[in-house]
């Protein structure tokens, strides 16, 4: 019997290469829960303004926290020299650590897209019927 709860598989990730020692260990796969938590992210400030037009800077900042919620919902773990604060502890992995990845975070979405298993859709959808050629919709005109 099919299970309808999402098996939670973790894989790891080595975002400087095995031997810099620093890894990531990442969840492949979003629950509906994670996946309502990020369109939240991303539609949930007021992206209209006043006129009823789009404003693309709210729009980016949705963006912006929609990305760092799913790093967030999505590394398990992580650890090694990279991942380490000054007092030797290991940083906790949230909003704020996230937001302040240097190019590590682009490494880490970039990963995370590449092994994330996308959903299959419950159906299949019908074929769609097939678009008239220029000579059909030509000779149709002459009539």
């Amino acid at each position: 019997m099919k299970s309808h709860f999402v098996k939670r598989e973790i894989l790891r990730f080595w975002p400087d290469g095995e031997e810099e020692g620093n890894w990531v260990d990442l969840l492949t796969r979003l629950s509906y829960g994670d996946r309502q938590a990020l369109e939240e992210k991303l539609v949930g400030p007021a992206v209209m303004r006043a006129n009823g037009k789009p404003d693309a800077e709210l729009a980016d900042l949705g963006m912006a926290a929609a990305n760092i919620e799913l790093l967030k919902r999505t590394i398990v773990a992580w650890g090694g020299p990279g991942f380490t604060l000054e007092d030797g502890t290991v940083a906790p992995i949230n909003e704020k650590t996230i937001a302040e990845l240097d190019e590590t975070g682009e490494k880490i979405y970039e990963e995370l897209k590449r092994r994330m298993v996308k959903r299959q859709p419950d159906f299949t959808p019908p074929p769609s019927p097939p678009m008239p050629t220029a000579e059909v919709a030509a000779s149709t005109d002459a009539v």
